[in-house]
């Protein structure tokens, strides 16, 4: 017979469900700090990380609604921030594709001579 490999974990969505209260100000207090602390900015986190747009990102890390007040899909951000802050890789993963990203627009630059026009 099949066994079947473990309970999967819960999909984001899922979690915030369950989750009865998380400390939105905290998070996001912590969030600022370590993007500033390794100059990541809120763009990168907010594409990358919760797949949001920068404007939604700095809404959100600027004024962080009560958990009690948010809808679960107003909650998910905020599941993937706390997942993100117990990830030991989640700054070394951003820096990467920080890096990734500007070697990548360097070679755009070189392929486009429109560029190098003053």
């Amino acid at each position: 017979s099949l066994r079947s490999p473990g309970p999967l974990m819960p999909s984001v969505y899922e979690m915030a469900a369950l989750t009865q209260d998380l400390d939105t100000q905290n998070i996001t207090t912590r969030i600022k700090e370590i993007l500033l602390a390794n100059n990541i900015g809120q763009k990168l986190f907010g594409e990358a990380v919760l797949g949001l747009s920068q404007g939604s990102v700095s809404e959100l890390l600027s004024k962080p609604k009560p958990w009690h007040m948010l809808s679960i899909k107003g909650r998910e951000p905020f599941i993937r921030m706390q997942l993100w802050l117990t990830d030991p890789h989640n700054i070394e993963k951003l820096q990467h594709l920080k890096s990734e990203r500007r070697e990548a627009s360097k070679r755009r630059r070189a392929l486009d001579p429109c560029h190098d026009i003053p």
